[in-house]
């Protein structure tokens, strides 16, 4: 206790500079904080070029529209309803590692889209994001979806997107482009 009481010269500065440097590390710690949360915000974007499975694709295709400006609620496991004033979809997010993706995606949204006019007699029109080959970089992928896809989309005027459209979609939102051009 009488220690502190016999200081020596240059102790005083010392302490205060020790206070100084305490206040710097908690200010660097707080925007080592920030940076980390907006590198997270950003992450989540690229899980629609590389995700780590169909989950982290769905997150990614739901943030991805929210920050288009769409109202973003869940429908399905896999699914979820996407709104604007410009168009009101029903989205289905399709995940193949290994080959395009087949009609049963499209039949699946087909009935989702069925049971929502029907039971609760909303019109919503269909929208497939589709992701194959994620191993590979998006610029060498092959097809995203099989022709049947295709010809049955335009049938049901469903909209296809690759997912790494979708991204670059986002990526030019990110850069300040007007996202109601971009959703349009």
């Amino acid at each position: 206790d009488w220690l502190k009481n016999y200081e020596l010269p240059g102790e005083e500065e010392l302490k205060k500079l020790q206070e100084e440097l305490a206040r710097e590390r908690g200010r660097l710690s707080r925007r080592e904080e920030e940076l980390n949360a907006a590198q997270k915000s950003l992450e989540i974007f690229k899980a629609l070029i590389y995700p780590r499975g169909k989950t982290a694709l769905v997150r990614g295709a739901k943030a991805t529209f929210a920050r288009l400006g769409f109202t973003v609620t869940e429908a399905q496991e896999d699914m979820f309803l996407a709104q604007s004033p410009e168009e009101n979809f029903l989205v289905r997010v399709a995940f193949s590692p290994f080959s395009p993706s087949g009609p049963e995606e499209h039949r699946f949204l087909l009935l989702a889209l069925d049971k929502l006019r029907n039971e609760e007699g909303r019109e919503v029109r269909g929208l497939l994001i589709s992701l194959a080959q994620p191993e590979l970089d998006p610029k060498r992928r092959g097809p995203q979806w099989q022709e049947a896809v295709e010809r049955a989309s335009r049938d049901h005027r469903f909209v296809l997107v690759a997912a790494y459209d979708l991204f670059r979609a986002v990526a030019e939102v990110l850069r300040g482009a007007d996202p109601k051009e971009i959703r349009k």
